[in-house]
């Protein structure tokens, strides 16, 4: 960082800044729905959840969005969106406690890399109900759905963390969070997927 770069803000600083976020729950794009059928079709025992939000400029999130520091140890973008005020009232069913046992650990994902990792996740279906068609329908399930949300010439951030971090989940191989950042719409977003044998 050059000398003349603000500082890093402080943990108090950010903490204040999720306190004083507002969040507001938007209406999922369009191409949400065709997305979350299949998820919800595949996973019988589970289920699928999205939910995004809008939220307004803050200084100390854009600060983190400017210099691209969303991970620990910087700042934990996933572990602190999902369990703010507004995440737990807009999504009762995960049950999302106020501070959660452990951080998320999300892997940061480019949107190529987030773009495979939902049609990889289609394509294998749940415990037992799989997805019948080809990799090139799942990728025009999901297509859709990624351009929504990370427009052309956007700098989008994707986050995924395989922890069942919440009851909801059935702690096996089907529980995926993906956690998203799209500051050319100011928009904050989650979808949460499990299943169980």
């Amino acid at each position: 960082m050059s000398s003349g770069s603000p500082p890093q803000p402080l943990i108090s600083e950010i903490r204040q800044m999720w306190q004083a976020l507002n969040l507001t729950p938007a209406a999922p794009p369009q191409a949400v729905s065709p997305l979350l059928e299949e998820l919800r079709r595949s996973n019988v025992n589970g289920g699928a959840v999205f939910q995004a939000f809008e939220y307004e400029a803050h200084p100390v999130l854009d600060w983190f969005i400017q210099t691209r520091r969303l991970v620990p140890p910087a700042f934990d973008l996933a572990t602190d969106f999902v369990t703010t005020k507004a995440v737990r009232e807009a999504l009762p069913e995960l049950e999302i406690p106020e501070h959660l046992p452990q951080p998320l650990q999300a892997h940061e994902l480019d949107v190529f890399d987030f773009e495979a990792s939902l049609t990889r996740r289609i394509c294998r279906g749940g415990a037992y109900v799989t997805f019948d068609k080809t990799y090139r329908e799942a990728q025009l399930l999901v297509a859709p759905f990624v351009d929504a949300l990370a427009p052309e010439k956007d700098w989008p951030w994707f986050g995924l963390t395989w922890l069942p971090w919440t009851d909801w989940f059935f702690a096996v191989a089907w529980d995926m969070t993906w956690i998203g950042l799209s500051p050319q719409k100011n928009l904050l977003w989650l979808l949460c997927t499990t299943d169980t044998d």
